[in-house]
């Protein structure tokens, strides 16, 4: 890979890495959030899953709307609206203004998550095309590995709102080096709203977005509320809790690191096998939670599952859309995903105040185990058949 795409891909790669850490922010301070505003955990569930449902609902309107924008602006405005709203999240007092600013923060994260991969594939070769989207997952663990840990730190030592500061300060020095050394990126702006029963009439990419949104709602079904689950179930350590989420970020990167070697030779296994270990693991947590050590392994083999299964099933959709449909098919592929997290934080609420914190391994584990038998059965076997990219 030449240095320019390299560069290119860092500075993409450094924007996945704040909008992650801001995404999985509440999760990590979920009880601080809780305890200074004086709401429940299924309030701050409720704010990620509104969020998540936002995310959703915009994607597709957005990127209808910005279609004939030029790359490297939309990212522009995707960031600067992604700092301004968090220095409103900094300064909540309340839990009003926190939904609110955190509905804003979800205005430019629909932007940025449906535009961010398709730019990844364009500014590198098309042999590259697993190497970027590899790229863009190890942003995503780099955010769990580094920026929930940090930011959990952070909001530990001198208060969670100024965890939300930070993230406005990088996202404005990410505005600077998007100005300085990234790349203007055609945006050939053919793929109209009038086209889109084309990806509607897509049987493969609607197999793919619904075993995305089924493995995406068992995911978050358990994630949403990992913290509290290892404090209140598992009973251990604050400091323990930061590992475990250490850990998630660790197989996150190794994950994506193994997609871009691998993916191309093993697509079949490296698409289902993550379903299969992810249904297991989250069965696993409910029964050894009482063993400090298998909670972390437990939390490496699920991080590892979500970033290897999401970085795979991002190819397939990208390998089966239109040629100049891509940005809409990320769009598509990006609220799929965050109605999945919706929808999951939900029912992990439901699961907690109906039946206990105790058993959201159980209930999620069963909804990925539906997951990995839609995977096996049907869905990945046609799709990479019909691939743009053939194997080699």
């Amino acid at each position: 890979m030449q240095k320019r795409e390299l560069v290119n891909l860092s500075c993409l790669v450094a924007g996945v890495f704040i909008f992650n850490m801001s995404e999985f922010t509440p999760t990590g301070l979920m009880t601080s959030i809780c305890s200074d505003l004086n709401v429940s955990e299924s309030d701050i569930g409720l704010i990620i899953s509104v969020y998540a449902w936002l995310v959703a609902i915009l994607a597709i309107p957005l990127m209808t709307l910005l279609k004939d924008l030029e790359y490297r602006r939309l990212l522009l405005m995707a960031v600067f609206l992604f700092a301004v709203f968090h220095v409103m999240t900094g300064l909540s007092d309340s839990y009003t203004l926190l939904f609110a600013s955190r509905m804003g923060v979800a205005v430019s994260h629909a932007i940025f998550w449906s535009s961010v991969v398709a730019i990844a594939v364009k500014v590198v070769s098309e042999e590259h095309r697993s190497i970027a989207i590899g790229s863009v997952s190890v942003g995503t663990a780099v955010a769990l590995i580094l920026g929930m840990p940090i930011g959990r730190a952070i909001g530990l030592a001198v208060g969670w709102r100024m965890t939300f500061i930070v993230l406005a300060l990088l996202a404005f020095v990410l505005m600077a080096l998007l100005l300085t050394i990234f790349p203007k990126v055609d945006n050939p702006g053919t793929f109209t709203i009038s086209r889109f029963p084309e990806i509607f009439a897509n049987r493969i990419l609607l197999g793919v977005y619904l075993l995305l949104f089924v493995f995406m709602m068992g995911f978050y079904e358990f994630y949403s509320y990992l913290e509290p689950f290892l404090k209140q179930v598992a009973g251990i350590s604050d400091s323990a809790v930061s590992l475990a989420m250490i850990l998630f970020g660790v197989a996150g990167i190794a994950a994506g690191g193994c997609f871009a070697r691998f993916y191309d030779r093993y697509r079949y296994y490296y698409t289902v096998t993550p379903c299969i270990l992810a249904f297991i693991s989250l069965y696993l947590i409910g029964f050894l939670c009482e063993y400090e050590i298998a909670m972390f392994v437990l939390s490496f083999i699920i991080g590892f599952s979500m970033t290897s299964f999401t970085s795979a099933l991002q190819s397939v959709n990208i390998g089966n859309s239109p040629e100049d449909g891509s940005t809409m098919a990320t769009a598509m592929f990006s609220a799929v995903f965050n109605i999945g997290i919706a929808v999951g934080t939900m029912i992990g609420g439901y699961v907690i105040d109906d039946v206990g914190i105790g058993m959201i391994g159980n209930a999620g584990g069963s909804i990925l185990l539906l997951a990995a038998l839609v995977a096996i059965a049907a869905v990945i076997p046609a799709a990479l058949k019909r691939d743009r990219k053939p194997a080699p």
